[in-house]
């Protein structure tokens, strides 16, 4: 999915509504988001009929609260912007969703944190005869949180540790019933790249973390597939591709054959797995939902991949394999249609009593669905903020999961160890890695020192909102003022769409390249679209392409403008002179969007369409400079906290 970034100054319609959820199977814990926004309400757990939650309870942990009214996200949103929060504060509380997330490129719907229950007290892990250990969403997020969330202090080392101990807790002991050993399997459910320095297209300095991570099953994201570069770099001899070997299974991504047969489409990974423990054999598929032209490689639509022989021939009677269980890894929403699409498909060809476990993502929730008896679907967070868990019987179902939180605290209780005793020598040398390759990769050197905490979900009214910060003070101050310098006829106006553009909180103290690389994980040019517009067509133009985002279905797009003297901020119209002659710029991912609305509005532009000028600037460079000239560091991190 395509981010767009900065702009300052004004800011059209704020259309706030939520994701309400219906479903009594259906649990959503902590924020429903894509991805990505301010960290999730990592405080509560939230569960309804059919399966057990637990959730890992941590020393100490912040206080996050949904203060927003959810409307049915089958509802468009009202144009009129909503600034200010209610001060009411809500009841903790349960709800469940109906909703059906659309993945057009331009309208993910962005989601708010569900109200949810306290959360249950701490136990160990509900072992059953297959256990999954689940990590999905990271977003490079391998680092953990560090000192700004020491409630997330568990990076990838860490989650190593884990897998490792919980393995050998497994297999040193015969816990069923017979006395047989269960099993264990490692699964990674895609999104590992773009959310900090680490995660920059192509992903190099990455590459030699993730794959010290001994998954079962691991399959690919949006994100992945964004980035010429990042597939080649996934692809290469010796890449992440041959690393991860038959465990990289995608059941829907192809790529061209490169091995010379023809050159014809394979898939990236292998289109099926199938797991052999001592407790069965279990189906393991691999599907991205239907992403369509935005990816750098061929996703062949879920409708079309169940109908190919490849597919149906596993269900053939006799099996060519028999199986007892089947996984689906699912990069897509916990109760996506085309989740349903694949239970009803799975339930067609083995009945009703097949045990199928979706493994879902993309959204950035803590979820959980019970689809029928035999069949549930689980979420497990983003940006290395859960370690998800589940397991089941392959004969009866019987589904348990647990949200673990990714700190230190939680994963030693879950294994019933001390902190100190749970991680492995190869847990703590991947830390250390981990470590010299942020340094390496710069992602330390310090740019200022922030006076407060920013954050994503700000409302605009708000002075610690991350958005109003760039919308009146980053994009004049770096790049419009000094844009305008130089003897410039006219003033200079930037336009931009304001969804996904910044990602992650911008916390008070030190900060470091890393937190810039955080708040823009995927960096954009300025370019300009026009060199001479009149007032009145920037605000029709806004008009129509915010009008086009709310047709889309997506409830929370809005488009910002942003103009030098960073005013008007809430009522754009105020700020912009219909007959005042301004040049206009927005970024590169959304140039030939606002250049077609432009034609279609009979818009002429002084800029040719074909090749806009760009600019020395980015997203990410202003936030480096504006944290520079603003916040300076004086080298005393105390003073600077």
């Amino acid at each position: 999915m395509k981010r767009l970034s900065p702009a300052p100054l004004l800011l059209l319609s704020v259309a706030m509504a939520f994701a309400k959820v219906k479903d009594s199977n259906m649990t959503v814990d902590a924020p429903i988001d894509e991805p990505d926004v301010s960290p999730p309400d990592i405080n509560a757990t939230a569960d309804v009929d059919g399966g057990s939650s637990t959730s890992l309870e941590p020393s100490t942990f912040p206080s996050f609260q949904d203060t927003s009214t959810a409307t049915p996200s089958s509802d468009v949103a009202s144009s009129t912007p909503s600034f200010v929060p209610s001060n009411t504060p809500t009841s903790t509380s349960t709800t469940n969703s109906s909703r059906t997330p659309s993945h057009a490129p331009s309208s993910h719907p962005t989601k708010r944190p569900i109200k949810a229950t306290p959360r249950p007290t701490y136990s160990t892990l509900p072992l059953q005869s297959i256990n999954i250990l689940v990590l999905t969403d990271v977003h490079s997020w391998v680092q953990g949180h560090g000192s700004h969330e020491p409630n997330l202090n568990a990076d990838y080392g860490d989650v190593l540790s884990f897998y490792q101990r919980l393995h050998s807790k497994i297999t040193s002991a015969a816990i069923q019933e017979d006395g047989s050993t269960p099993d264990l399997y490692f699964v990674m459910n895609g999104d590992f790249v773009h959310g900090t320095i680490l995660g920059d297209d192509p992903p190099r300095y990455l590459s030699g973390i993730v794959e010290r991570m001994p998954y079962d099953v691991v399959t690919i994201g949006n994100h992945e597939l964004l980035s010429l570069e990042t597939v080649k770099l996934l692809r290469e001899a010796g890449g992440l591709v041959d690393s991860w070997g038959e465990s990289l299974v995608t059941s829907n991504v192809r790529v061209k054959d490169d091995s010379g047969d023809g050159g014809g489409l394979v898939p990236m990974g292998s289109n099926y797995r199938f797991l052999n423990g001592n407790q069965g054999t279990v189906l393991a598929f691999g599907f991205l939902f239907n992403m369509g032209s935005e990816a750098v490689v061929t996703v062949e639509t879920v409708q079309d991949v169940i109908q190919q022989p490849w597919f149906t021939s596993l269900f053939a009677s006799p099996r060519p394999t028999d199986f007892d269980a089947i996984l689906v890894l699912a990069h897509m929403d916990v109760q996506d249609d085309l989740i349903l699409l694949l239970h009803t498909t799975f339930r067609e060809l083995c009945g009703d009593s097949m045990v199928i476990q979706f493994i879902t993502g993309h959204t950035h929730t803590r979820s959980y669905n019970d689809l029928d008896e035999y069949a549930s679907s689980f979420e497990a967070g983003r940006y290395l903020d859960t370690v998800g868990f589940v397991s089941f019987d392959p004969r009866k179902g019987n589904f348990e999961h647990v949200f673990v939180d990714a700190n230190k605290a939680s994963i030693a209780q879950s294994l019933g160890m001390g902190i100190e005793e749970y991680p492995t020598q190869d847990g703590k040398e991947l830390t250390e890695y981990i470590a010299r390759t942020l340094n390496h990769a710069g992602a330390n050197e310090i740019l200022g020192c922030a006076p407060n905490r920013f954050r994503v979900e700000g409302y605009l009214n708000e002075t610690d909102s991350l958005l109003r910060l760039y919308m009146e003070e980053v994009m004049p101050s770096t790049f419009l003022h000094q844009s305008s310098t130089g003897g410039s006829y006219y003033e200079h106006v930037f336009m931009q769409r304001l969804d996904w553009f910044v990602r992650y909180d911008l916390f008070e103290g030190v900060v470091t390249l890393n937190d810039v690389a955080g708040v823009v994980p995927e960096d954009d040019t300025i370019v300009s679209i026009s060199y001479s517009i009149h007032g009145k067509d920037i605000l029709e133009l806004m008009d129509v392409w915010n009008n086009q985002s709310l047709m889309l279905g997506n409830t929370t797009n809005v488009v910002g403008i942003a103009t030098e003297d960073s005013v008007g901020l809430q009522n754009p119209h105020s700020a912009i002179e219909n007959t005042t002659k301004y040049k206009l710029y927005s970024l590169a991912n959304t140039a030939s969007s606002l250049l077609d609305i432009m034609a279609d509005l009979g818009i002429t532009t002084s800029t040719a369409s074909s090749a806009q000028s760009h600019s020395d600037k980015s997203m990410r460079s202003m936030w480096v400079d504006f944290v520079r000239d603003n916040w300076p560091y004086d080298g005393n991190d105390c003073k600077c906290l």
